[in-house]
């Protein structure tokens, strides 16, 4: 999934170009040559690959009722389709999991475990209320009537300050185990 730039990938004598609007899905590893199309220094190409282990996802269609057509022998195993606000929403929903994860990763030495506790918890919910503006802003009506994504964006700046504060404060070192008795 791009999030800004453009690419071209090209499969022998097909040619796919996926950008913000446009994303490519490919279901195997394939010899695909790929160049960027579109960018610039001061708008650089910036993308998000998620790799999915395909016995992993068998698995999970086969426990569920899910009804897809077969695919003829001759159908590419790329394609592009069309980027949505929702599938946009549920990257960055997914986004916020993993830079969380990986910066307590990174930092879990020099962070008190009631902060970590901390951080996981606002990220839940901020992953949480990503998914919620995907509902709430295909909301109709009156701002009134869609009080919910005001609500949520009320909420979600102080919690993303909150977790930019606790990383800012993180001390370089490792915190002291040694704790002193109460007199």
């Amino acid at each position: 999934m791009v999030a800004q730039g453009r690419k071209r990938a090209s499969l022998g004598g097909t040619t796919f170009i996926f950008d913000e609007s446009r994303y490519l899905l490919t279901s195997l590893n394939l010899p695909v040559v790929c160049n960027v199309i579109e960018a610039s220094e001061d708008v650089p190409y910036l993308c998000f690959v998620l790799k999915l282990e395909m016995p992993v996802v068998r698995e999970l269609l086969s426990r569920e009722e899910i009804q897809s057509p077969e695919a003829p022998s001759d159908s590419p195993a790329m394609a592009t389709g069309e980027t949505t606000t929702r599938v946009s929403v549920l990257c960055l929903g997914f986004g916020i999991v993993i830079a969380s994860a990986a910066l307590l990763f990174l930092r879990r030495r020099d962070m008190f475990p009631a902060r970590a506790c901390l951080v996981g918890l606002s990220t839940a919910y901020l992953a949480n209320a990503a998914l919620c503006l995907v509902v709430y802003s295909a909301a109709t009506g009156t701002v009134r009537s869609r009080s919910g994504w005001l609500v949520t964006m009320v909420i979600v700046w102080p919690m993303v300050l909150e977790l930019v504060w606790i990383f800012i404060q993180t001390p370089k070192t490792q915190p002291s185990q040694n704790i002193s008795p109460a007199l």
